[in-house]
């Protein structure tokens, strides 16, 4: 959507329109899990260059670091974004995220990992943050590599829930960062700690899980 501004006058309106279309913002973390080093790539959709073009290329990540991102825009409209990842020493295309709706202020995760049961085994998921609302409270979001079964307990109520393997969970909420969480179904059930994992209430965590193995936790922020 174009807006645009005809004839003399009073120039209030075009001002309001300028400062309404100003700052616009997204802003992205990428997260390696893969035993590969990989380039991320990212342009805005409505672009014709390539999106492995390398003019493109926004991040160069080892399996331990989380790199960032910024893009700006000034339409009234979200930002649309294509994203992809790429290995870095065979120049190998491992996925790529189309046409990614954002707004102005989100923060997003892309993740790689790999799915050892798909066609396609290196993958890429887009995941946008989630803060908190209590400064008492513990918020807690899983992304699993395969299916798993996640169960709450407080002083006040029992919940379980499934998580899909590739998909993110609903926020979990602590009082603190042991003996509330626990994972497995049944009498497979084991107790999961995140003491130790620099966990803080007040924050909110993405916690990346193979399955029931810990693969590493992050401060959404």
């Amino acid at each position: 959507m174009a807006v645009a501004a005809c004839g003399g006058g009073s120039s209030s309106t075009q001002t309001a329109d300028q400062d309404q279309s100003a700052g616009k913002e997204v802003s992205f973390a990428f997260i390696n899990t893969t035993t590969q080093a990989v380039d991320y790539f990212l342009k805005q959709s409505g672009d014709s260059s390539a999106l492995f073009d390398s003019g493109n290329r926004v991040a160069s990540n080892s399996v331990e670091a989380v790199q960032r991102h910024t893009e700006r825009w000034t339409t009234n409209t979200p930002l649309t974004v294509d994203v992809g990842a790429m290995e870095t020493n065979s120049q190998t295309v491992l996925n790529t995220v189309s046409a990614l709706v954002t707004n102005n202020g989100e923060k997003y995760w892309l993740l790689s990992w790999n799915d050892t049961e798909a066609d396609t085994e290196s993958q890429l998921t887009a995941i946008r943050y989630s803060q908190p609302t209590d400064t008492d409270k513990i918020y807690i979001r899983f992304f699993s590599f395969a299916d798993l079964d996640i169960s709450v307990l407080t002083s006040s109520m029992f919940a379980s829930s499934k998580i899909q393997k590739g998909q993110i969970s609903s926020q979990q909420i602590l009082n603190g960062c042991a003996g509330e969480l626990f994972l497995g179904s049944g009498s497979n059930l084991s107790a999961f700690s995140l003491c130790g994992e620099n966990v803080e209430a007040g924050h909110s965590y993405l916690v990346i899980m193979d399955g029931e193995t810990l693969v590493r936790v992050e401060q959404e922020q």
